[in-house]
């Protein structure tokens, strides 16, 4: 005995009927024909409109930045050795010296900036010239700017536009 398989015609019209079966028993028969409705007094909304109604939000408002702030990286602030803070020292008082002579010394620093919103911070490089050292207030003043003198952690050179005519310095146009 062959089981009999059913053929495509058999299977179209089995589907053909149960589909005029479900027209004959649907709901909403007698509107399912009809064109769709469009308001004459309101434009039809675009696909760009319709689709943002569904696009997902932020319920978590500032989260995004909170996971990158918790991302960034700092810096710690490195504590320098007496004899580095001796040789930067020295490098300050040679600075003041020289611009007491009339020198105009450029030079480049490395200063540490604290973050103001996590323990740490960065390093930042500054070149200029300096137009004087204060002691008392801890501070080397540039012509545009000011830093501390706590914060600078590098003094690799000066270099001098006009050099002063200092006892014993040749004319050398670099110190360090």
């Amino acid at each position: 005995m062959k089981a009999e398989q059913p053929s495509k015609e058999t299977d179209r019209l089995v589907v053909t009927e149960q589909v005029i079966e479900m027209k004959d028993n649907f709901p909403y028969k007698d509107i399912i024909d009809l064109p769709h409705y469009q308001s004459a007094s309101r434009k039809h909304m675009s696909l760009y409109n319709r689709a943002a109604q569904f696009s997902p939000y932020a319920a978590l408002v500032g989260y995004d930045e909170i996971i990158a702030e918790t991302g960034r990286l700092t810096d710690d602030k490195l504590e320098l050795p007496e004899h580095v803070q001796a040789e930067l020292d020295r490098k300050f008082m040679l600075l003041q010296a020289i611009i007491d002579e009339g020198g105009r010394p450029e030079i480049t620093v490395t200063y540490f900036v604290p973050d103001k919103a996590k323990s740490g911070g960065r390093y930042e490089t500054f070149t200029g010239e300096v137009k004087r050292v204060d002691t008392t207030l801890l501070k080397l003043i540039f012509y545009d700017h000011e830093k501390d003198l706590h914060t600078v952690q590098q003094l690799p050179f000066i270099v001098l536009r006009k050099p002063p005519a200092l006892p014993g310095v040749q004319k050398s146009f670099s110190y360090g």
